[in-house]
């Protein structure tokens, strides 16, 4: 398995702006994937790549170690893109 290269997430803006980013992206295949039946694949790479899946790792281990609003937030976002 190759290594990929993880951006770090440092504020809570940082993640709430990220989470937009990605959204938009998502949207724009998120009809034509569920038509034709498509798992996310590229999406849950971009997702992972994009750092937000390590936002809530405390801050003595490297993390942002932002609070639950802030990842209820984050995880909404690309959410909501996806169904639209």
């Amino acid at each position: 398995m190759t290594p990929v290269a993880v951006d770090r997430i440092a504020s809570a803006a940082q993640a709430c702006s990220v989470a937009t980013r990605l959204a938009e992206e998502f949207a724009v295949r998120a009809s034509q994937r569920d038509r034709d039946g498509v798992l996310p694949h590229a999406e849950i790479a971009r997702l992972s790549a994009s750092g937000l899946l390590a936002i809530t790792i405390p801050a003595e281990f490297g993390g942002a170690d932002l609070p639950p609003s802030v990842v209820a937030d984050v995880v909404r976002t690309p959410a909501v893109a996806d169904v639209i």
